[in-house]
Formats: C-alpha cells, sequence, structure tokens
C-alpha cells in the first residue's frame, strides 16, 4: 500500500489539502474526514473486487482521505460538494449497506441495462447534481495516467488535469 501512495503522493496531497481547506473554512468539521490509512473493515475491501475493481484504485482508496458517509450523504440533502453541483461520493458504508458500491462504477448518471461501467482503473471522486434540475460535473481520477478528467453531465465533454508530482 506505501508504494501506491507515494505513485500517487500529488493527488493524494491534493485531496488532503482540499479537505484541509474545507475545515478550516469551517464548511466541514475535523470529526468528519477521516484519515488514512483505513483498515479493510473500514473499507469494503471484498465489495470492491467483486464489482471489478483494480488492486491498486483499493489500495489508494485505502490511502486517501475521506469524509465519513453520513456527511457525504445526508448534508443539507444533496451532501457535501466538492465544487459547485458536483457532491463528494464515499466508499465506506458505516451503516453496513453497501449497495451504493456499485453506482460508483456508472459511466453514466441514469443507469439502465445498457449502462456503461467506468473502466476499473478508475476512482470517481465526485458525482454531478442531476437530481436537482442541475447538471454537475463528475471527477474521476484515473489511476493509469494519474489524471484528473471531468465530464460535464449536460453535454459529455472531458477535461482532463495532470496529477504529477
Amino acid at each position: 500500500m506505501e508504494a501506491i501512495a507515494e505513485k500517487h503522493a500529488g493527488f493524494i496531497s491534493r485531496l488532503t489539502k482540499l479537505l484541509d481547506l474545507f475545515v478550516a473554512m469551517r464548511y466541514i468539521s475535523p470529526s468528519d474526514v477521516i484519515r488514512p490509512p483505513h483498515s479493510s473493515e473500514t473499507v469494503a475491501t471484498s465489495i470492491f473486487e467483486k464489482i471489478g475493481l483494480d488492486s491498486e484504485v483499493i489500495d489508494l482508496i485505502r490511502s486517501i482521505p475521506a469524509m465519513r458517509s453520513e456527511i457525504v450523504e445526508g448534508w443539507q440533502w444533496f451532501g457535501v460538494e466538492l465544487t459547485p453541483r458536483s457532491k463528494a461520493v464515499t466508499y465506506f458504508a458505516d451503516s453496513g449497506d453497501t449497495d451504493f458500491v456499485e453506482d460508483l462504477r456508472w459511466g453514466e448518471r441514469y443507469h439502465d441495462e445498457d449502462t456503461k461501467l467506468l473502466p476499473p482503473h478508475m476512482l470517481r471522486i465526485t458525482s454531478g447534481d442531476t437530481y436537482s434540475g442541475h447538471y454537475g460535473t463528475d471527477l474521476i481520477y484515473d489511476t493509469q495516467d494519474r489524471m484528473s478528467i471531468t465530464c460535464k453531465q449536460i453535454d459529455l465533454t472531458f477535461t482532463e488535469y495532470r496529477n504529477d508530482n
């Protein structure tokens, strides 16, 4: 897991700084942030393997800071936005409910039998807010290229950002 943390140090550092900024701004409280490393009991490793996430992605999930799931899922109904109309996602099932995990792999917001999944080496960071009628942006981290990808739900355009150290 240390090799994964080292490989993705730039991404982990930026995500940590963002959450620390939210705490400093009092957007979230310090107790809302779960700091790594996360145990295999906290991170549903077997479920992530079952839905096909790469082992590198699973180890990365165990190495990044995250917000408690009740904060992400319940705060102001739409959850905590990391960018406007882009809600943070959680990989932690505090209540033992793990059905949410499959939704994190959706490559498209509206699920049907033709929905394409994200490749197993991609980690969803946010989910665009499509429920309020405002189309948001999905932030996705590609572990192979070490790039953050944004996908706007309204026109499915993509923008890539390098995360090199």
